[in-house]
């Protein structure tokens, strides 16, 4: 490997650490996994019982990055191994720089069968974090005022949204002849919060520089579970429990949601299906939970006087009173958070016992942001230890991905992983989206589908 691609897969874990609803094109059509349900409550288990093996069950990680490739950011390194800022900011498409990065790991989980109904239980823990940093904030900072002579520098784009919780559901699902349905329930434990509300930020830079620079500043800043970094909440002072970080491990900040899901067997050959899943969710944050509001700064700084340049205490004195203009109100405010709902449609036609091919359209509103995807995919069982998928997928604002899943059974042990974007494997510096699982399940009492005929 050489140290090109090196570099390149060094920049990809270190936009990583900076930082998912999410998109998932390959899990949906390995249907002998457990985890496949999660999108789809309705489909049936291969196994009778299927119990995941705590913290090992599903890992899962999905990175995307707007407005930036890794390519961008080594064509514009130089000869000292110097990353020219100007021309990488240039670089920049769309009017922000956008990181958003989701983790699940599944806890545990446990499926089985009693009678007609199929029954599953799990817990799973869940960070979503997007991060959107305005390319104007970016000019700022590395061209300086003089970039933004005569224009304002508009960065009020600039959004936080980061949230980790813990999901605990119950599920159940059963057989109508030709119709699976199914339903979820889930309570949701909220961690740590952080998020950005209604923000304004904008600096006019005038075309005399004589001429006062005016700076616009509002919004407001929300986090629970996170460290209070003012000394007052409103009218009392903040006491040492609140200024140190301390991670809740109580049910103070808590939810619901619902995951329901239907297939049809349109004939022996054909189903379609439907799922909607974090119908209604979201999340009450009542611990630890702190606000920061700006209070609509409208300023235009003038400079310094030559007496306040001359003498400390004039110019301190002058500091002090701009620096209270940029001060913000704490206080203890509790805030909800939904979380991103999602919704498939699927068409899987089985040519043979072995062979199935498949669509689905899926889509999701998160956080602020809508997004689909299209896939088409091929399904082929290898005796039966081996199952493996291909697919083809486009999702907006990205190019097409061929994402491949395999899941292996030895024994009573089912391994399984997932790429959605082997392309990223292949070449790293070009693909800005990835979506990657594994997990290992304990699976035993395998059910015979009996011949569909109708």
């Amino acid at each position: 490997m050489t140290q090109k691609v090196l570099f390149y897969w060094l920049l990809f874990f270190l936009f990583m650490q900076t930082a998912t609803a999410q998109i998932e094109t390959t899990l949906p059509a390995l249907s002998r996994i457990n985890q496949s349900s999660y999108l789809n409550p309705a489909v049936l288990p291969a196994y009778k019982y299927s119990l995941g093996i705590p913290a090992l069950s599903g890992i899962g990680t999905q990175l995307g990055i707007n407005g930036l490739t890794l390519t961008n950011v080594t064509d514009n390194i130089d000869d000292s191994n110097r990353i020219n800022l100007t021309k990488l900011h240039e670089d920049i498409k769309g009017n922000a720089l956008g990181v958003r990065v989701q983790t699940n790991i599944e806890l545990i989980h446990f499926r089985f069968k009693s009678k007609k109904l199929y029954w599953g239980i799990h817990a799973n823990n869940r960070v979503i974090s997007h991060i959107d940093i305005s390319k104007d904030l970016l000019g700022l900072v590395i061209n300086g005022n003089t970039f933004y002579t005569g224009k304002t520098a508009d960065a009020s784009n600039t959004q936080i949204t980061s949230i980790a919780f813990n999901e605990y559901g119950v599920s159940v699902a059963r057989n109508f002849n030709r119709f699976n349905v199914g339903v979820r329930l889930k309570m949701y434990q909220g961690i740590t919060a952080a998020l950005t509300d209604n923000m304004v930020l904008k600096q006019t830079t005038p075309q005399n520089p004589t001429d006062p620079v005016r700076v616009q500043l509002g919004g407001i800043v929300r986090t629970s579970g996170i460290t209070y970094i003012k000394d007052s909440i409103g009218n009392r002072k903040a006491t040492n429990d609140e200024k140190e970080t301390v991670i809740p491990v109580n049910f103070n900040n808590m939810g619901t949601g619902i995951d329901l899901g239907l297939t049809f067997d349109v004939s022996n050959k054909l189903t379609l299906g439907a799922s909607v899943t974090d119908l209604g969710a979201n999340i009450k944050w009542k611990s630890r939970t702190f606000s920061y509001t700006f209070n609509n700064l409208d300023y235009s700084f003038t400079g310094l006087t030559y007496d306040q340049l001359r003498y400390d205490s004039l110019r301190d004195n002058y500091l002090d009173s701009v620096g209270k203009l940029f001060d913000f109100n704490g206080a203890d405010q509790q805030f909800t958070t939904a979380i991103p709902t999602r919704f498939f449609l699927t068409a899987n036609y089985q040519l043979n016992s072995k062979n199935t091919i498949g669509a689905m359209f899926q889509g999701q509103y998160r956080l602020g942001e809508s997004q689909s995807a299209f896939t088409v995919n091929y399904t082929r069982r290898l005796g039966n230890r081996f199952d493996i998928t291909a697919n083809y997928s486009k999702i907006t604002n990205l190019d097409g991905m061929v994402g491949m899943g395999l899941a292996i059974k030895a024994s009573v042990f089912q391994v399984y992983l997932i790429q959605d974007n082997i392309l990223f494997l292949m070449n790293p510096s070009r693909n800005v989206y990835m979506n990657f699982r594994f997990g290992i399940n304990f699976v035993w009492g395998e059910m015979k589908r009996p011949v569909k005929v109708y």
